[in-house]
């Protein structure tokens, strides 16, 4: 089954009784950023292309603020070079 974005975020909204879709949006986009935060191995992998999506959605801006709060490896999985440390 696909979902469309707009379908997710409507999901998120009424599960998590978000008052805006822009509330559910941003809740959506911090949860995959951590949950790609603590994946391991191939399904480390495997979502990459998801949060590289992600990002684009998210913007520069707000893509920015999550990674800060990332490890600095995890920045490819947006879709970015690694931070240099």
């Amino acid at each position: 089954m696909t979902l469309r974005w707009e379908s997710f975020l409507d999901r998120v909204r009424e599960r998590g009784e978000y008052g805006t879709r822009t509330e559910a949006e941003r809740a959506a986009r911090v949860v995959l950023a951590l949950l790609g935060a603590h994946l391991v191995g191939r399904e480390r992998a495997e979502p990459a292309a998801v949060l590289g999506v992600v990002a684009d959605a998210a913007g520069e801006e707000l893509t920015r603020r999550i990674l800060l709060q990332l490890p600095p490896d995890y920045d490819v999985f947006f879709g970015g070079p690694a931070r240099k440390t």
